[in-house]
């Protein structure tokens, strides 16, 4: 019985003490649980910042892409208008040396009427007299001939000619914020010095005594300067070089493919397909069973290797060639681009790129060369044929503006339109085969080439 008691005494002791264990684990879970919470909301929100931060850059990074374009496009438009001022310093000088070389002529001129003034006066007296002694009439007076002889005189008697220096140092100096002085356009120099007399002797009238008849005279002198520098002009300036206004307005729009003339005309797009022009022939025609590309070889030279070097056909991928028309090394670069289009599609997608997807990426990169300043146009045009398993036999031409579209027959290069028309007469449409689509591109390099007799080493 005691032991039993012993026993139920203890039993009561024991029950507590696992109980309290259990409680300082549990205590511990919820630590552990709180802290957990903690942690989780400090991820949580350094996630957040995290996530903030990296959307931050994106859009700062975005940002500083589109300040760092607009830069270069700054810095290509200040090189613009340094080469465009250098353009301008380049007419003036020219406009310079023809005033002075006008200027010189003039001098000689004056010089020569005053010689000739000087022997006028007394060869008359002297005939007078003689005619006097004879008891013959003296000599008629010519008014006009002695006025014209008076108004060189007092040309001649004018202060110096146009200070061409100061004018070029005003002109250069002058900006839009100082404009208090009378600006004198360079180009007419000798027109303004001569309004500016006649506009201070309009009302002036000068009497001379005649030595003959000892009466006076009335003469208009400014009407008599304006005749004698009309006479001047036509003497001197018989070639004058084009305004100075028209020149730099040409160049401006001529030098620079980003800008657009009055006409809306690119004139170096239109300067790089009049290089095509001249470059050798390049032919397509699209067949019910294959594509013919034919061109014309304008190097053929004994000694140029033929696998090394390639001048109109290149092979892009095992489903795509193209032909090409105009400046070669430009040719160059853009299908070292082709094949690298091909290939990163290939890569991605592990199939061939379809012809259409090539062309239309390299034409982006064609157009972006008539957008952006400091660039100039690629003087080159592609015809394009291939294969792909969505359209089948495919003939597509582009040229330098970026352009580009599907042909059934086409030609570029020198004497592309008279190709063009043989085309549209003999080239049948949905019956042509390949054997048909060959003869007829021999039938019309025999017509276009400028040879006298066609041979394979030329096409």
């Amino acid at each position: 019985m005691e032991n039993t008691s012993g026993i139920s005494e203890k039993t009561p002791s024991s029950t507590p003490s696992i109980d309290e264990k259990d409680l300082v684990t549990s205590m511990r879970k919820l630590d552990l649980i709180k802290e957990l919470g903690e942690k989780q909301n400090q991820f949580q929100r350094l996630q957040n910042h995290l996530q903030q931060n990296t959307e931050l850059f994106t859009r700062e990074n975005q940002v500083l892409r589109e300040f760092r374009k607009e830069l270069d496009m700054l810095v290509q438009e200040r090189m613009s208008h340094i080469e465009e001022l250098r353009l301008i310093h380049a007419d003036i000088n020219i406009m310079e040396t023809t005033i002075k070389q006008a200027e010189e002529e003039r001098t000689r001129a004056l010089q020569d009427s005053k010689r000739l003034l000087k022997d006028y006066q007394p060869i008359k007296e002297q005939i007078n007299k003689l005619r006097d002694m004879l008891n013959l009439e003296r000599l008629p007076d010519h008014d006009e001939d002695e006025t014209t002889l008076v108004a060189i005189q007092l040309i001649s008697q004018q202060s110096g000619d146009h200070d061409l220096t100061s004018n070029r140092s005003s002109h250069l100096s002058s900006t839009g914020l100082d404009n208090t002085h009378e600006q004198i356009p360079l180009g007419v120099p000798y027109q303004h010095h001569q309004s500016q007399q006649m506009a201070n002797t309009t009302s002036t009238n000068i009497s001379m005594p005649n030595n003959n008849q000892q009466q006076a005279s009335t003469l208009n002198i400014p009407k008599v300067i304006g005749n004698i520098g009309s006479n001047l002009d036509r003497a001197t300036f018989r070639q004058q070089p084009p305004p100075m206004k028209i020149l730099i307005m040409a160049r401006r729009y001529d030098t620079r493919a980003t800008i657009f003339s009055p006409e809306g005309r690119l004139y170096q797009v239109e300067y790089a397909l009049e290089a095509i022009s001249h470059a050798g022939a390049s032919l397509g025609i699209l067949a019910e069973n294959g594509v013919v590309l034919a061109g014309e070889k304008r190097n053929i030279s004994p000694l140029l290797d033929d696998v090394k070097y390639s001048e109109k056909i290149y092979k892009v991928h095992d489903d795509l060639c193209c032909s090409v028309s105009g400046i070669t090394s430009d040719a160059n670069v853009l299908i070292n681009e082709l094949r690298l289009i091909g290939q990163r599609y290939l890569l991605t997608y592990q199939e061939p790129a379809p012809i259409e997807y090539i062309v239309s990426r390299l034409c982006n990169i064609k157009q972006a060369y008539t957008q952006f300043g400091g660039k100039r146009p690629f003087g080159v045009s592609f015809l394009y044929m291939g294969w792909d398993k969505h359209y089948g036999y495919q003939l597509y031409q582009s040229d330098p503006s970026g352009n580009y579209g599907g042909w059934k027959a086409t030609c570029v290069g020198h004497n592309s339109q008279t190709a063009i028309s043989i085309l549209k007469q003999e080239y049948k449409i949905g019956e042509t085969q390949l054997n048909d689509a060959l003869r007829l591109a021999i039938r019309v390099f025999s017509k276009t080439l400028d040879t006298t007799k066609l041979t394979p080493e030329k096409i």
